[in-house]
């Protein structure tokens, strides 16, 4: 298993740090981004749809399936008729890249971001602390260090089989050691494979690993999108640690493909969503926090968990009931959310992360 591209990037965000006050230092800049981030006045709402209209769009950085960030940006664009919301899709490896790469340049382009929260722990300096009345309705746990981040979705990742070709598929991940899977398993080489990694050497142990890389498995420098599409054409037979999500936006767009979903060693991933610290739209982006955060944000999406709001019962539970527990699952709750260490690296088999693939 390759984690060069994992430690090149690891590297890369740690220098994003260091370059954090490089490049635009106008101090208009942070103190319209300080006051929108954390204005609390009775009229913030009226503060911030003016502020807003006037910036007239703003950029977001999502690690999220199109599936998932779509709805958001839809309806956000419904309530708020007059800003634009152009969203950019990067792993979240990829995403820090980008964001080290222009923090080095000295453009700021971001103003919201949405990736796994080992990447946010690793990018603090780029953000800036925010405050929403929506945060009310999340336990402590949920937000970051400094209010610099909030877990706004979690999302189940197990294995994907292809249909026509599987007859048997797995029922645990050790499965995936049996003769008939050699050569025939894809995985990807980016921040969630090396996650999957690490889940299977806690549960499994390092002979599990030993073994598994004895399977021949295909692996790609490639995200989830790019994996289910080759399960789905036959390509593999099967892949473990994929999304949830990017299977059922798969299904939308192609009922009939032969790809299925299992929760097979399923494990929680969580996204962190975050305001740039030199956001160039900071109202506009404040606003569009507060709506991913609020009940409608977070029930738009039917295959998201948002981490302990108490209300309304998440969508999420929709999926649960008619994907998992239809006879064919008896996958748990997720767990609340706990704080995350700094490191980036494989978690544990508890530990939780982001909605990216």
């Amino acid at each position: 298993m390759k984690v060069g591209r994992f430690v090149a990037v690891a590297t890369s965000v740690a220098a994003v740090v260091t370059l954090a006050g490089c490049g635009d230092s106008s101090e208009e800049n942070s103190a319209k981004v300080k006051e929108a981030a954390q204005y609390s006045g009775d009229d913030r709402q009226g503060y911030l749809e003016e502020c807003a209209k006037e910036e007239g769009s703003l950029s977001v950085y999502s690690a999220q399936q199109t599936d998932l960030w779509q709805p958001l940006k839809e309806g956000f664009q419904k309530k708020y008729p007059g800003i634009k919301v152009e969203t950019t899709r990067r792993t979240s490896a990829e995403t820090a890249e980008t964001l080290s790469k222009e923090a080095q340049a000295g453009v700021n382009k971001a103003d919201v971001i949405d990736v796994k929260v080992e990447v946010a722990e690793s990018l603090l300096d780029l953000f800036a602390p925010f405050s929403s009345p929506e945060l009310e309705a999340y336990p402590e746990t949920a937000i970051g260090p400094d209010s610099k981040y909030v877990i706004s979705d979690q999302i189940p990742y197990g294995i994907i089989y292809n249909t026509d070709k599987v007859p048997n598929p797995p029922k645990t991940s050790e499965d995936l050691l049996k003769p008939e899977f050699k050569g025939h398993i894809a995985m990807s080489t980016t921040l969630l494979g090396t996650q999957w990694v690490g889940w299977m050497e806690n549960k499994y142990g390092e002979e599990f690993l030993e073994r598994f890389g004895e399977q021949d498995v295909r692996t790609t420098d490639a995200n989830t999108d790019a994996i289910i599409a080759q399960v789905a054409a036959g390509e593999a037979l099967v892949a473990p640690g994929v999304n949830l999500s990017g299977v059922e936006a798969l299904k939308q767009q192609s009922p009939n493909a032969p790809v299925e979903w299992l929760p097979v060693d399923p494990q929680w991933t969580q996204g962190a969503l975050s305001m740039a610290a030199k956001a160039p739209h900071p109202c506009a982006a404040m606003l569009y926090i507060d709506y991913e955060l609020s009940a409608e944000g977070q029930t738009i999406n039917p295959s998201t968990s948002p981490p302990g709001r108490t209300r309304p019962r998440p969508m999420w539970c929709r999926v649960r009931t008619s994907r998992w527990t239809s006879g064919r699952s008896s996958a748990s709750t997720p767990p609340r959310p706990t704080r995350t260490p700094r490191a980036v690296g494989p978690s544990s088999s508890t530990a939780t992360s982001s909605s990216e693939p």
